[in-house]
């Protein structure tokens, strides 16, 4: 990935989470947080615990690489195909 390519990002993981719950995230295998906008300066009311402030973020699926075939492997149960 070059420097001009921009990744596409699906805005329906936006969520809105407190110091709180972002540790709860943090502690969570499986999913990467990533900060929406790091110049933002007004806090929302968090998705979550609905009580505290906070900044907003992506929630998205970690995805590893098989080393051997190089396709993706992800951790979602996936049907067998036949």
């Amino acid at each position: 990935m070059n420097r001009k390519t921009t990744k596409k990002v699906d805005e329906s993981t936006l969520t809105t989470l407190c110091a709180v719950c972002r540790g709860a995230f943090l502690d969570a295998k499986g999913v990467r947080l990533r900060r929406a906008d790091p110049r933002q300066l007004v806090k929302d009311v968090c998705t979550y615990c609905q009580t505290r402030y906070g900044f907003d973020y992506y929630v998205q699926p970690i995805v590893r690489k098989s080393k051997m075939t190089g396709k993706e492997n992800r951790r979602e149960t996936e049907p067998a195909e036949n």
